[in-house]
């Protein structure tokens, strides 16, 4: 519903549904948990906020983006060593890694759609070329 109006960048369930889902937060019987314990917090959140946000905004951005970076790091290398695993196509996710990174806009296209194309066109045309060659 949010979408219509603007709202899909706020959907704050999106990042714990990834660390919940993680190998960090135990076994699969007991995942559950982890999930029924954030969607309270964020219902607990919810209700205070109005007292809650004026306590975070005092807090310094630089230490908020600290304990976000923190809170992202396994999430991170988690996504890393997936995308490097295959060892056919390691090539072209570096070039996708390295243009989103870079951040890089040519005629108003953004990075990440760059690095998309750019990386689908080295898997397609030069890793699957050097597959056929070597079978």
């Amino acid at each position: 519903m949010t979408s219509f109006f603007g709202g899909q960048s706020a959907n704050a369930a999106g990042m714990a549904t990834v660390i919940c889902a993680g190998e960090e937060a135990g076994p699969k019987e007991k995942r559950y948990m982890g999930a029924v314990v954030t969607g309270i917090l964020i219902l607990i959140f919810g209700l205070f906020s109005w007292k809650l946000i004026p306590v975070i905004q005092v807090l310094p951005q630089e230490f908020i983006a600290i304990v976000v970076g923190f809170s992202l790091i396994g999430v991170f290398g988690n996504c890393l060593y997936q995308s490097f695993a295959k060892e056919s196509m390691k090539m072209s996710t570096t070039f996708a890694f390295i243009i989103a990174f870079s951040n890089i806009s040519i005629m108003s296209i953004s990075a990440p759609v760059i690095s998309l194309l750019i990386g689908t066109f080295v898997a397609y045309f030069v890793e699957q070329a050097r597959l056929k060659i070597s079978s």
